[in-house]
């Protein structure tokens, strides 16, 4: 049985949060493959260097993988800070969803 993670974001990316992305779906896919399904083969990855830090809220099932992937980028990029805030699988897209209307 396997089960997707899901990386959702609204409105557009900041530079910081498009690069990071860029890290997860390319070189962060040789993490991915450690103890998951990749969505693609790995590849190569060099940072754009953008500043700040990026908030990500997750589920528990997710967080040790985030955490790894935060961590690794930052050895890429040391101007990015992450920091993953931790909830259960509802919280995290209760919180997201909260300003859309159904």
């Amino acid at each position: 049985m396997s089960r997707p993670f899901i990386l959702a974001y609204r409105d557009h990316l900041n530079d910081l949060q498009e690069d990071f992305l860029r890290y997860v779906t390319g070189k962060g896919q040789s993490i991915v493959e450690e103890a998951y399904v990749p969505v693609k083969k790995p590849t190569s990855f060099v940072s754009l260097k953008p500043t700040g830090t990026l908030i990500i809220n997750g589920s528990t099932s997710v967080a040790p993988l985030m955490k790894v992937l935060a961590n690794e980028y930052e050895k890429e990029n040391s101007e990015a800070k992450i920091r993953i805030n931790i909830s259960d699988s509802s919280s995290g897209l209760t919180e997201f969803a909260k300003d859309f209307y159904w």
